[in-house]
């Protein structure tokens, strides 16, 4: 629950002030180190990540899309979910590519 209340207040605050939000979260979730959480956590961030990952390539944005694939094949290696780390770096490496 107190993730959805982060990213409404970044949400809000995008909106009525000019910055942009899918930097200061991506930002915020990278300062968070991986090695100090446990697996339940850093599933949480991965999911963060990948769904900022979504939002960056909708926005059209391959290098903040491709940043936060890359965090969350991390995170997720992380919390023990081989399958959805490579899923997240392969959708790293083909936005690379992309570039």
């Amino acid at each position: 629950m107190p993730k959805v209340f982060a990213r409404r207040a970044i949400a809000l605050a995008a909106a009525a002030f000019e910055f942009d939000a899918i930097d200061l979260e991506l930002r915020s979730l990278k300062q968070i180190p991986l090695r100090g959480i446990d697996a339940r956590r850093a599933a949480g961030l991965a999911s963060a990540a990948d769904g900022i990952a979504t939002r960056a390539e909708a926005d059209r944005r391959p290098d903040k899309a491709a940043a936060a694939a890359l965090l969350a094949s991390r995170a997720w290696q992380r919390a023990g979910n081989k399958t959805a780390a490579a899923q997240s770096a392969a959708r790293h490496d083909a936005l690379l590519q992309a570039k």
